[in-house]
């Protein structure tokens, strides 16, 4: 059977109709479904397209093929985070970690009133953090989120802001509930963790949008 473009955008329309409402995943699946209707030369379109579906197990099926893709992607993107904090912690890049630890011990210590410099720097990290997490900071996220089409690639993301959140959570909770704690090693330690997260969440999210870039040249922003 020889697929025209009104059949590939069908297919896309069944299965966004199913439950997979991510654009990488549709691709995908459209992709199997072309090369087995490519294949068929008795049945009409519609037959084999309910026959792949029903070989998925309808709408149940396709979002469990979403679910695992979430794994997948998931696991992946995690490595990747985690490799680069490694660099951090190792030449050329531990020097910057030192200098940024050096930094807030010396801010810390040059102020005596520690609890306005330490509220100061929790709601600078709690607007980092809201900033780096929305799509809106990157241009291209956000146009081909106008444009009406979702990865779940990208939103991967919103997966691994935790890991971000955490030093920044800590610092929080700190600040807070241990008004008379003074350690200026562990809070600059906590906050010099919390500005190599938000870089390497950068570095993974620029490496997300080129990865979309580069997989899916046919959209246009």
């Amino acid at each position: 059977m020889k697929l025209e473009e009104y059949h590939i955008k069908e297919l896309y329309h069944i299965i966004k109709k199913n439950g997979v409402k991510y654009y990488d995943v549709q691709t995908e699946l459209v992709d199997h479904f072309a090369i087995a209707l490519e294949e068929e030369n008795e049945k009409s379109f519609d037959e084999k397209t309910k026959e792949i579906l029903e070989g998925f197990d309808g709408k149940k099926g396709l979002k469990q093929i979403t679910t695992e893709k979430r794994k997948v992607l998931l696991r992946k993107f995690f490595r990747i985070y985690t490799d680069g904090l490694k660099n951090y912690f190792s030449f050329p890049k531990i020097l910057l970690t030192i200098c940024i630890f050096i930094g807030f011990v010396f801010i810390f210590r040059a102020f005596d009133v520690e609890q306005s410099i330490y509220g100061f720097f929790q709601q600078l990290f709690n607007m980092l953090f809201i900033f780096q997490g929305s799509y809106n900071s990157n241009r291209y996220l956000k146009n081909i989120q106008e444009k009406g089409y979702s990865f779940l690639t990208v939103k991967i993301l919103d997966y691994l802001q935790i890991i971000i959140a955490i030093p920044i959570i800590t610092f929080s909770v700190i600040i807070t509930f241990f008004k008379e704690y003074d350690n200026v090693l562990v809070l600059s330690g906590i906050l010099s963790f919390s500005v190599i997260a938000i870089l390497a969440y950068a570095k993974l999210k620029k490496h997300l949008v080129n990865e979309v870039i580069s997989s899916y040249p046919m959209i246009k922003v």
